[in-house]
């Protein structure tokens, strides 16, 4: 099984790319509103065949089971279809096509995200230990030891693919929430349309959608290192002209070709006779569906890559299919490990189910973290983005009639009025606004991983005994969207950045010890979730300090100021270049410093694997 994520911007065209990609006729649609989710098998023979048109995508039934198929692959496999053979059978081939090992030593819990993936640990075999457990026998096979037959999770080349596609809302205050929903996705298609990008658009226009498309990317790379990123830029019926589509493709290598390595279409066309695009031009409006040009090289392209994906290409034992048919089958969006553990039990898999859960978390066919508990979750849209879009929709517009009256009854008028003005959750505003919603608890420590939520130590209001005082969060999404000038200069103020590149850059970088910024905008990205938390981190350091009153406070997405007595801080995210900008007015800056190194590096590591964190200042200090 494999999956797609198409992402972009509101009214980019996502929505109508995606029914190209089935083969649907182009319909006007409303924006998508958090993330619509379809699983479809594609036959993708075609490739190794060199036909023409690219596949039908057919959408796949809830009835359809993955150990069927698995069992019949067996059979055709052993050479035999019309006899079931026994896997003793199979198992005595000279040949020996049956792997009959797993990776050792399941871990006593759920990694977090960030661990090592299922597939690397998979690489480290050993004898699989014996199991007690039959599964019953079926279509004339002798099933004792089927968990000793490996199949390939996904299919290959001659079978089809199993893909499951999240057609992603381009609203900005929902970034964060797509952000963990994402996990396990294989490949992106970063949508835009071309329409802002012309040379003939305003440089703050296209630098506002260069920005959104940038954000973008950085949630990707945080996330999925390796994934293929394609751009594709949609309504080429209005932006048709080849020299404005190679303008747009050198305007996209140079800002995101050296950070982000968006794949390459090698078929593009363009006036001056260059063959490859670093974005492929699309028309959603095409009443030929699948048979234009340049929608079949996308295809073509996108189901190559995810062809040849390490997890793709793995193979499992067969039985595991049993266990994914069964979780894909259960109906609510989590089921208890408890209840895994005896499903696993009864197929004999019972050493192998923290194995299965890890790799079924990697494929994100399911949710499978220490920050979850006791929890699978089996649909982490509806489990995830229901409750969170209670607390990050836009609350000045969003405050209905019966939301007013329970705040009423419970005397929070208070803390409704920080959240929706300042953004600050109170804890005890959970309780009301996830009403009916399940696991609380291990909903919030899944927001607070990817910063939805940023933890703030508990404010005691006045009048309150530090026992009444609640736990409070900040909420970024509902910050404000403003970009403030950057602060003047002053005597004894300090300006420094912190940049993000990748391990093998920051070694680079330290041996050198100097950096151009050309370069280092070239190289750093911004890790998503980041300046949310040094911004939490900042009032939380303000309080513990004993500046309980800040005499001026301003916080916005991309922005923090804080000023208190003689000391001023400024901290500024340079989200298209890949950096924060600190400037700071104290004494103390050696202070300020060292605590922002520790925990901008705290932050980055924990969001974003094979990601550092450096300080660097201008020569001219």
């Amino acid at each position: 099984q494999s999956s797609l994520g198409l992402v972009g911007e509101g009214r980019a065209g996502k929505t109508c790319l995606y029914r190209s990609l089935k083969g649907l006729d182009y319909i006007d649609t409303p924006s998508t509103i958090g993330m619509n989710e379809e699983v479809f098998s594609i036959n993708t023979s075609y490739i190794q065949a060199g036909a023409a048109e690219a596949p039908e995508w057919t959408e796949r039934g809830a009835d359809q089971r993955r150990m069927e198929e698995a069992l019949a692959r067996v059979m055709i496999d052993s050479g035999n279809a019309g006899r079931a053979p026994s896997i003793m059978e199979a198992m005595q081939r000279e040949d020996g096509g049956v792997a009959g090992s797993v990776r050792p030593g399941a871990p006593a819990a759920a990694p977090a995200a960030g661990g090592q993936s299922a597939l690397a640990a998979m690489e480290m075999e050993q004898p699989l230990p014996p199991s007690g457990a039959q599964l019953a026998r079926a279509a004339g096979l002798d099933m004792g030891r089927l968990k000793d037959y490996r199949v390939q999770v996904a299919q290959n080349n001659a079978q089809p693919l199993v893909l499951k596609v999240q057609d992603c809302g381009g609203q900005e205050q929902f970034q964060s929430l797509l952000y963990l929903v994402l996990d396990g996705t294989r490949a992106f298609l970063v949508t835009f349309s071309m329409e802002w990008l012309r040379s003939d658009v305003d440089l703050a226009t296209q630098e506002e959608h260069l920005r959104f498309l940038s954000k973008w990317c950085s949630i990707i790379r945080n996330r999925s290192p390796t994934a293929p990123i394609f751009f594709v830029g949609t309504h080429s019926d209005t932006v048709s002209d080849l020299v404005e589509h190679k303008k747009i493709s050198d305007l996209i290598h140079a800002r995101f070709g050296t950070r982000f390595q968006p794949c390459v279409f090698k078929n593009g066309t363009t006036q001056d006779g260059v063959t490859a695009l670093y974005f492929i031009p699309i028309n959603n409006k095409n009443k030929e569906g699948q048979k234009e040009r340049e929608l079949q090289e996308l295809i073509k392209t996108l189901l190559s890559e995810l062809l040849d994906d390490k997890y793709v290409q793995a193979q499992v034992p067969v039985v595991w299919m049993a266990l994914l048919d069964w979780l894909q089958g259960l109906e609510g969006p989590t089921v208890s490990l408890a209840e895994v553990k005896d499903k696993c039990t009864d197929l004999g898999i019972a050493p192998e189910m923290q194995l299965a859960l890890r790799l079924f978390d990697d494929l994100g066919v399911v949710m499978y973290r220490s920050e979850l508990g006791d929890l699978v979750v089996l649909n982490p849209n509806a489990f995830f983005m229901t409750p969170a879009t209670r607390i990050t929709r836009d609350w000045r517009d969003h405050a209905d009639n019966e939301t007013q009256k329970k705040i009423r009854r419970a005397n929070l008028g208070f803390e409704f009025k920080k959240l929706h003005e300042e953004g600050i959750l109170d804890k005890r505003w959970l309780g009301l606004l996830w009403e009916g919603v399940e696991h609380q608890e291990q909903l919030l420590q899944l927001m607070c991983k990817c910063n939805v939520f940023v933890p703030i130590t508990p404010i005691t209001p006045p009048g309150h005994t530090g026992a009444d005082a609640s736990e409070k969060f900040l909420v970024p999404a509902l910050l404000s969207n403003s970009v403030p000038a950057a602060p003047a200069a002053k005597q004894g103020q300090s300006t420094f950045f912190i940049l993000f590149p990748r391990a093998e850059q920051f070694l680079e970088w330290k041996q050198e010890g100097v950096v151009e910024m050309d370069d280092a905008e070239k190289e750093s990205y911004y890790p998503h979730g980041v300046f949310e938390g040094l911004l939490a981190d900042a009032l939380q350091t303000s309080r513990a300090l004993g500046f309980t009153t800040v005499k001026r406070m301003e916080l916005t997405r991309f922005h923090g100021k804080f000023k208190f007595k003689t000391h001023c801080f400024h901290m500024m995210l340079l989200e298209e270049k890949g950096m924060v900008e600190v400037v700071v007015q104290t004494p103390s800056v050696r202070f300020v410093m060292d605590h922002l190194d520790k925990k901008a590096r705290e932050l980055a590591r924990g969001l974003s694997s094979g990601t550092e964190c450096c300080f660097a200042f201008p020569v001219d200090g």
